[in-house]
């Protein structure tokens, strides 16, 4: 792997996929007066990071879409292109230390009748992407076939990103959720990771040699298709904003997906700036990430990017996902009036090949 020498080495490293796959459970009540079940729930097994660190499923709660097909499988006999009629957009919210909604469903009474479940989190609460604030927009209520999210990447505020999951659609094995018949057991909602997670840190790679010259990182751009210096047009981009994934299969479809045209600058919010006071009298005060010996992150605690992958095998070559560094050089010198020189410098990097797949957190230093 490459290493990028811009006073300070940038590299890339894939950390291992996100350690635990977020899982919840709806667990039916027997009632032997009508001999259905009614869905109630459980605590969840983990949490879905939304950048405060502290908010998770529990508190944003779960979207459930459900299929009655009756005693055809789903998407076959008189069912092969079924609509959510079972349940569209259901929440599902932690109360009480239980999870609940309204209102309740029941399993058919008819032995060999199915249901077909999908899942998703955090909830969205409206289809439209317009009015949706974290971007997700599912398939409609009439529409048939198997679900879709398609979602849309938060370009003016990327620290409001969320850390989009769903259920895998297993047909078979302990998290089958797909033709289920009336049961007392628990149906599995094993979500998974369905974004691919990214943070930048940033060291000196030995280029500054005293303690007079310091480097400022003053901002970060992920490039789109449009020119941006001191690039040149990417019209090979990959940085999708909008993609649609498929329930089904558990991929993403790019067709009449969005390729952002203009660089996306990554806000306060989310990068670890400070105001510097390096040197006396008129000190360099820019708004900034200080770089040291010691490598850190450019972001804030708990704060990530959550990216839509490029492909199922994430990144396939060096122009699919860019980012423009923007820094500032200081070197103290009492000579000078205003006691340092401060030079501004720019670098495009890309991020290397076989990162920013599904479900995978990586670190780029």
């Amino acid at each position: 792997m490459k290493t990028k020498h811009v006073w300070f080495a940038l590299s890339a490293l894939a950390i291992a996929g996100c350690s635990q796959n977020e899982i919840t459970e709806i667990s039916p009540e027997a009632n032997p007066e009508v001999g259905f079940s009614v869905f109630t729930g459980t605590q969840t097994k983990g949490t879905i990071t939304d950048n405060t660190g502290t908010t998770g499923i529990q508190t944003t709660g779960f979207g459930v879409l459900a299929y009655y097909t009756g005693t055809d499988d789903f998407g076959s006999g008189s069912h092969a292109s079924p609509t959510p009629n079972f349940m569209w957009n259901q929440k599902v919210e932690y109360k009480s230390s239980a999870w609940s909604y309204t209102p309740l469903k029941y399993w058919p009474n008819t032995a060999g009748e199915k249901i077909s479940f999908f899942a998703y989190a955090p909830y969205a609460d409206t289809q439209s992407a317009a009015s949706s604030s974290n971007g997700i927009e599912l398939t409609a209520a009439t529409a048939t076939g198997y679900p879709k999210i398609t979602f849309h990447w938060n370009t003016t505020t990327p620290s409001a990103g969320v850390d989009l999951v769903a259920t895998n659609a297993a047909q078979t094995g302990g998290d089958k959720t797909i033709n289920l018949t009336k049961q007392t057991a628990a149906v599995p909602f094993k979500f998974k990771h369905v974004l691919s997670r990214a943070n930048f840190w940033a060291k000196l790679d030995g280029s500054v040699k005293d303690s007079e010259t310091k480097v400022f990182i003053k901002g970060v751009k992920l490039l789109g298709t449009s020119i941006e210096a001191p690039s040149a047009a990417n019209n090979s981009s990959k940085f999708y904003t909008k993609a649609t994934y498929k329930w089904e299969d558990g991929t993403w479809d790019y067709t009449g997906g969005t390729l952002q045209a203009a660089a996306v600058e990554l806000d306060g919010d989310i990068l670890n700036k400070a105001n510097p006071n390096f040197g006396s009298g008129s000190a360099y005060t820019t708004s900034s990430v200080a770089v040291t010996a010691t490598a850190a992150s450019m972001f804030k605690a708990n704060q990530y990017l959550f990216l839509i992958p490029p492909a199922v095998n994430g990144i396939a070559a060096s122009t699919d996902i860019r980012i423009l560094l923007t820094y500032d050089v200081v070197t103290l010198d009492t000579k000078l009036d205003g006691g340092k020189s401060v030079i501004e410098a720019k670098s495009v990097v890309s991020l290397p090949n076989e990162t920013l797949k599904g479900g995978s957190a990586y670190k780029y230093v």
